[in-house]
């Protein structure tokens, strides 16, 4: 079995590390939340776009529609998502808490599934920045919503790693 593939089975595979370190600066985690929810964008394909650059690698819409990822987010995640968010003012605190350990694990095998189709986007020779905009056009593009170039700037932002 190849390194990276044994990496898809580990918490620690590169782009869950590179996620929990963007995602812990609270600025970036507030930016990610509000494009979850002002316009229904699944935050780990934003930082699967962002490691992707770190790899002068940018997201191929292709290999990701073939993945099973976006039917992952539709029927675990989201209802989880939805769950947690109820239970947060109609259930005690343990209860809320178990959920969103859930969550976060469903969250993880997400990422697993996306860093195991990462070897399939292939290199380039772009920019950080570059790799960023073309990622978030295709994927905008498979949404059917506008990107904005300011709300792009400061993704772009948020994504460079520390």
């Amino acid at each position: 079995m190849d390194a990276a593939h044994d990496a898809t089975n580990q918490k620690n595979n590169p782009l869950w590390i590179y996620s929990l370190k963007q995602y812990g600066d609270p600025s970036c985690a507030t930016f990610l939340l509000d494009a979850q929810d002002t316009y229904q964008l699944d935050i780990n394909i934003l930082l699967f776009i962002g490691w992707l650059a770190t790899q002068k690698r940018c997201l191929d819409i292709q290999k990701l529609s073939a993945s099973n990822i976006n039917t992952w987010q539709e029927q675990v995640i989201q209802p989880l998502r939805k769950v947690r968010l109820q239970a947060k003012t109609m259930a005690n605190n343990d209860f809320y808490q178990s959920i969103k350990k859930l969550e976060l694990s469903a969250e993880h095998q997400e990422q697993n599934k996306l860093y195991g189709i990462s070897h399939n986007m292939k290199k380039q020779n772009f920019e950080f920045s570059e790799c960023i905009r073309r990622g978030c056009e295709v994927y905008f593009e498979e949404l059917g919503r506008k990107l904005e170039k300011r709300w792009l700037q400061i993704l772009t932002q948020h994504l460079q790693p520390k």
